[in-house]
């Protein structure tokens, strides 16, 4: 990626959300598609790291229990082209890669309640 690239730097994406009073029981998740690498904050609070989310198309799912408030809710991603040396998806020859390097969020950001499972009981 050339030096003078407006991609050759992060992007930041924002959003806000609104969550209902009472939430159901269980954890709440935030699965997003990034590309490449991405670090993320809800709400002030880092939940995701670039160290850990680095990858080709990847799908995440990140725990945000406890932290998304019922009422208003702020998420801050901010996403990374890959570097030369990482492992990404290259295009043919007659197909150029695109100068952003397909970087990017490409699935819909999202919080979804996943129910509690109740823990299993043996039975002698």
């Amino acid at each position: 990626m050339p030096a003078d690239s407006p991609f050759a730097v992060p992007w930041w994406y924002r959003t806000e959300f609104t969550l209902p009073p009472r939430r159901p029981d269980g954890r709440l998740a935030a699965p997003r598609g990034v590309n490449f690498r991405f670090d993320a904050w809800l709400n002030g609070k880092k939940i995701a790291d670039a160290v850990r989310t680095a990858g080709a198309f990847r799908i995440h799912e990140l725990d945000v229990t406890g932290l998304a408030n019922p009422g208003a809710n702020a998420l801050a991603v901010l996403v990374s082209a890959p570097k030369p040396t990482d492992l990404s998806i290259t295009f043919v020859d007659w197909n150029p890669m695109p100068p952003d390097k397909v970087m990017g969020l490409y699935r819909p950001v999202t919080i979804t309640a996943r129910a509690r499972w109740p823990s299993a009981t043996r039975r002698s």
